[in-house]
């Protein structure tokens, strides 16, 4: 076997070694910088930094809290224009409402005045006649033409008076 430096005390079956074999004496210790020197400007670098921190996201706060700002502003004329928009939609589905209506009661109305015209024009047909192929002579008044009218209502077995006649004239 060789020395007991060579031994490794993590060997697996350490029981087996024995107690005479005592472990390697070469544990140093690490020459570290004491806390108490460092601490200081640690804590003023980390101070430093907690402040440039907040400085970074105050600014970044400020800038976000503007644009938000404005995007509430830009929301608030979009609802007002859009409820001015559905206002007046409202205003013209009303008037277009009431357009439709009006226009049904004008068909109404044109329909019962095209009744009555007609009407009127058969009526008017009724107390209406024409004679055609009568000579004209050279001083004609409306009471030769009524004359010749109610002569020639007495030929045909008809009797019209001069009072029947409401206008008489002679077409070109």
């Amino acid at each position: 076997m060789g020395s007991p430096i060579e031994k490794s005390v993590s060997a697996t079956e350490i029981n087996l070694l024995g107690s005479d074999v005592t472990p390697p004496n070469y544990v140093h210790y690490r020459m570290k910088r004491s806390r108490e020197e460092m601490d200081e400007p640690i804590t003023k670098q980390f101070n430093d930094f907690k402040e440039e921190m907040r400085k970074m996201m105050a600014g970044q706060f400020e800038k976000q809290t503007s644009t938000l700002r404005e995007i509430q502003q830009t929301n608030h004329s979009i609802e007002s224009s859009v409820a001015y928009l559905i206002a007046q939609n409202d205003e013209l589905k009303k008037q277009l409402i009431q357009l439709e209506h009006q226009t049904r009661e004008d068909k109404k109305y044109i329909k019962i005045l095209e009744n009555r015209i007609e009407e009127m024009q058969i009526g008017n047909r009724k107390t209406n006649f024409v004679i055609k192929n009568v000579p004209k002579s050279d001083s004609e008044t409306k009471d030769d033409l009524v004359e010749m009218v109610t002569t020639l209502s007495q030929n045909l077995n008809c009797s019209i008076s001069k009072n029947d006649v409401k206008d008489i004239y002679r077409v070109r």
